[in-house]
C-alpha cells in the first residue's frame, strides 16, 4: 500500500503536467480539423510568414 503523501505527490506532478501542456494541446486542436494537403500550405503559410518577418527585419541598405 502507498502512503497518501507519495499518491498526493503523483496526482500533483499528474495535474501540473496537465496544465502545462493544455495550452499547447489547445493551440494544435484547428489542425487536427484540415484535410490531407495542408501540411503544404502550412508549410507555405510558414514560409511566407517567414520571408515576411525576414524583409520587415532587414536593414535598409543605405543610398549614398
Amino acid at each position: 500500500m502507498r502512503s497518501r503523501s507519495s499518491t498526493l505527490a503523483r496526482v500533483t506532478v499528474l495535474f501540473t503536467l496537465l496544465a502545462l501542456l493544455l495550452p499547447t494541446l489547445r493551440d494544435l486542436r484547428p489542425y487536427a480539423r484540415l484535410p490531407a494537403e495542408a501540411p503544404e500550405r502550412i508549410r507555405a503559410g510558414v514560409a511566407d510568414t517567414f520571408i515576411a518577418e525576414s524583409a520587415d527585419s532587414a536593414e535598409p541598405a543605405e543610398t549614398g
